[in-house]
């Protein structure tokens, strides 16, 4: 059946309503160069800093450096899935829990659990 490469980008936008490094909003894109159609963002949000997370997926291709908050983007590698799976690396992403966190908990942590989530699920090895 065959493989499917499945490519990662963290985006990264100034803070709101402060931009300080930790104030700074990230998300992961997802795409396959073998399959144009497949375009996948996950990312945590909240509408205020009294309101609880929530996961938000995205599931259509966006230019993330058109947006008007963009600072830079970094490339977190590749992983290879059956084809068909595609989304698998998607999931596991955006089943990152959101309850029960401390207050200087965010977005960024939640990428970052993420990440460490698709290395204990075999897609990407902790190695640089």
């Amino acid at each position: 059946m065959g493989n499917s490469t499945i490519c990662m980008t963290i985006y990264i936008f100034k803070g709101n309503p402060i931009d300080a490094w930790y104030k700074r909003h990230v998300l992961m894109y997802f795409m396959s160069p073998e399959n144009k159609n497949f375009h996948e963002t996950v990312h945590a949000q909240r509408d205020d800093e009294q309101q609880p997370w929530k996961v938000d997926r995205i599931h259509k291709k966006v230019i993330w450096p058109d947006s008007a908050t963009y600072i830079n983007h970094v490339n977190a590698g590749a992983v290879k899935v059956r084809k068909g799976h595609e989304l698998d690396p998607v999931n596991v992403m955006a089943a990152t829990p959101l309850t029960g966190r401390d207050a200087d908990w965010n977005c960024q942590h939640f990428l970052l659990e993420g990440l460490q989530a698709l290395v204990s699920h075999g897609y990407q090895t902790q190695e640089c």
